[in-house]
This record gives structure tokens, C-alpha cells and sequence, in this order.
């Protein structure tokens, strides 16, 4: 009797293993599927530079904004420098449905006229930046795929641009704002970065709003920018903090879901001032004595001076106030419970419902196999528990 335990309990241990081998593989394999249809699908193509209007005569459209010039449908897999690289244009043009591939900059965009430029739908695969914005204001950028780039998106001295609907995982940064204004940063994903999910540098009057900042070094991080809005965005599972400000005055951080970030959900550094923090729900574990939140800035408030009402905490005890940690002694005095915080902080997140229709959308073979390979082990796992 005890041996066959002993061998039921050793076949059950292999045949996990065996699963999880079977998983990571097809996982694997089909993400190599997905890019082996994408590049198939796609033109080859040289390296492309343009630095004046005229350079567009290869490609189709006017230059207007009725009829821009298309840059579409190739795969561009260079040694060179840049993948696409324009410059010092007045045209109009797209950049679509192109995978980039290139020793530094996989699309680079240079003090063009403003806002002649729409990059979407591209895959910017393992360059040292994915898409590059310079001087370059009122440009748009959206559903583009940026991953194993140091950089996936960088936008620098680009005021009034557009970053929405992105996918930026495994590079080193997410997203890296840097010398931009009025800009908004929106329902991007930015995730299992080793740094940071999105970085911002010297950029004020931002409004960063529903975007995914998970699995990273650390989820948003403010250094020296002031007036940001940052509301709605999902920060979880970051190794620092889910939102971090430095040297960063007057922002208003509400509407977040903070959850299991390793060190604080929001912690406002030395010098960050006169921030409003409201309506984010904050979850997590903490050591005693101390709390999902730090502050060691100066007369932030820690809740809404309109409606008096704070933020969810969920180590909270359910009476009194609620400390929070740093020098500056602040204290939620209107901490919530979770059935008074809005429908939009306590409904499904957004990175939920994204797993989920990704999964509907992309049932194929290898999800078959994989489920298959699961039940076998099931089913074979209990006949043998029955002979035993």
C-alpha cells in the first residue's frame, strides 16, 4: 500500500512536469506561429529613409491630408541603423502593418511638420528603440506591438501627441516620455518590462489614463514633471511601486488600481507637492506599522476635499483614519470601503477583460493540444488512483 502511494505520488509529479513542458512549448510555438503569418503576409523590403517630400515619390498617395503617403505591408528585417527613418517633411503619410527590424531604430520620425505623422499596427521587434519621435509634435501612435527593444516607444521634444492602444512588453522601458507636453498617454499595455512599464521625464500637463502597467521594475514613474493626470490605469504585480513621483508638484492620481506591487502602490518621493490621491484602490499585504502607500512630499491630500471621500485600502481596519508612510505624516481621513468606491475602480479591470477576449479571439490548434494534453493527464492521473 505505501509503495503504490509512493509511485502514485512520483507518476503524478512527472506527469505535472510533462504538462507544464507541453504548455511552455506550444506557448512558445505559437507565438512563433503568429510572427512566422505576420512576416509571410509582408513585402520585403530595404531600409527606407526619406528626408524631404520629394523622397515620397515611391510610395502611394498625394502627401495631403485626404490621401497621405502609405508606408504599409512590409518587413523591413535590416542591418542597418534605422528601419524607417524620416525627417524634415511637410507631407502627410501613414506608417502601417510593417515588422521592423534593425540595429538601433526601428522607425525613427525627425522634426517633421506637426501633425503629419500616424504610426499603427506596426511590430517594432528587437531594436534598440522600437518607434522614435523627435521634434515631431501632434503625431499619433497607436496599436503598435513593441517588444525586446531597449525602448519600445520614445517620444522627446514632441509636445500634443497621441499614445494610445499600444502593446510594449519585455523591452527594457515601456513607454519613455521625455521634454514633451499636452500629451496623452492612454489604453496601453506595458508590461513584463525589466525597468519601467512607462518612464516620464521633464514632461508636464500629461494625462495618462487606462493604460496597463504590470509585471515591470516599476509600473509609471514621474520624474520632474508637473500637472499630470494619471487616472484609471491598472499598476500590479511591479518589483518597486505602481506609481512613483519625484520632484514632481501638482498631480492628480485617482481612479487606479494598485494591487501587489512590492513596494508601495503610490509612493510620492522627496519634493513631489501639492498632489491630490482619491478613489484608487490600493491591495495588498503590508509588515505591521506600516502602509500601501508613502509620502514624503509636502500638503498632498490623500482624498477628495469636494466629495470627502478617500481611497480603498485593503488592509484597512474599517474605523478611523488611515496612516500612510513617510516624513510627511499624511493621513487618509476618509478611507472607503470597497462597496463605496465607483463601479469603474470595483468592476472587472481592464487586463481582465483583455485576457479573456484575447483567449476567444485566438483559440487554435495549440490551445487544443494543450487542453487535450491537460485532460489526458486528468483522466489518466484518477484510472490510476481508482487501481490503486
Amino acid at each position: 500500500m505505501y509503495k503504490n502511494r509512493i509511485s502514485y505520488n512520483i507518476i503524478t509529479i512527472v506527469l505535472v512536469c510533462v504538462l507544464f513542458l507541453i504548455l511552455g512549448v506550444n506557448t512558445f510555438c505559437f507565438s512563433q506561429h503568429l510572427e512566422h503569418n505576420l512576416l509571410t503576409s509582408l513585402t520585403p523590403h530595404d531600409s527606407i529613409t526619406i528626408k524631404s517630400d520629394i523622397d515620397f515619390y515611391l510610395f502611394p498617395g498625394d502627401g495631403s491630408v485626404e490621401n497621405p503617403y502609405l508606408i504599409e505591408n512590409y518587413n523591413i528585417t535590416t542591418s542597418d541603423s534605422n528601419g524607417i527613418y524620416i525627417s524634415s517633411t511637410s507631407a502627410y503619410f501613414i506608417i502601417r502593418n510593417c515588422y521592423i527590424k534593425s540595429e538601433v531604430n526601428g522607425i525613427y520620425i525627425y522634426n517633421v511638420f506637426e501633425g503629419t505623422t500616424w504610426i499603427t499596427n506596426n511590430t517594432c521587434n528587437s531594436n534598440r528603440i522600437g518607434i522614435l519621435l523627435e521634434y515631431s509634435p501632434f503625431s499619433k501612435i497607436y496599436n503598435n506591438y513593441c517588444k525586446y527593444n531597449s525602448v519600445g516607444i520614445k517620444i522627446t521634444y514632441s509636445d500634443n501627441c497621441l499614445i494610445y492602444s499600444n502593446n510594449c512588453f519585455n523591452n527594457t522601458w515601456g513607454i519613455y516620455i521625455s521634454n514633451s507636453l499636452d500629451s496623452m498617454i492612454s489604453l496601453n499595455t506595458c508590461s513584463n518590462n525589466s525597468k519601467k512599464g512607462i518612464y516620464i521625464y521633464y514632461s508636464s500637463n500629461l494625462n495618462l489614463t487606462s493604460n496597463i502597467c504590470s509585471k515591470n521594475k516599476a509600473g509609471i514613474e514621474v520624474i520632474n514633471s508637473n500637472f499630470l493626470k494619471i487616472s484609471g490605469n491598472f499598476c500590479n504585480l511591479n518589483d518597486q511601486n505602481g506609481i512613483l513621483l519625484y520632484v514632481t508638484d501638482y498631480c492628480n492620481i485617482s481612479y487606479n488600481i494598485l494591487k501587489y506591487n512590492t513596494e508601495y502602490g503610490v509612493n510620492l518621493d522627496y519634493f513631489s507637492d501639492f498632489c491630490e490621491i482619491h478613489h484608487n484602490a490600493f491591495v495588498g499585504y503590508c509588515p505591521i506599522d506600516s502602509s500601501l502607500a508613502n509620502d514624503d512630499g509636502n500638503n498632498n491630500t490623500w482624498y477628495d476635499e469636494i466629495t470627502n471621500e478617500g481611497n480603498y485600502w485593503s488592509d484597512w481596519s474599517g474605523f478611523g483614519d488611515y496612516y500612510i508612510d513617510g516624513f510627511a505624516k499624511a493621513v487618509d481621513i476618509y478611507p472607503m470601503n470597497i462597496d463605496e468606491m465607483p463601479t469603474t475602480v470595483t468592476t472587472v479591470t481592464i487586463e481582465d477583460y483583455i485576457t479573456v477576449t484575447a483567449i476567444a479571439s485566438k483559440i487554435n490548434y495549440f490551445f487544443v493540444i494543450n487542453l487535450l494534453s491537460f485532460l489526458f493527464i486528468v483522466l489518466f492521473s484518477a484510472y490510476f488512483k481508482r487501481r490503486k
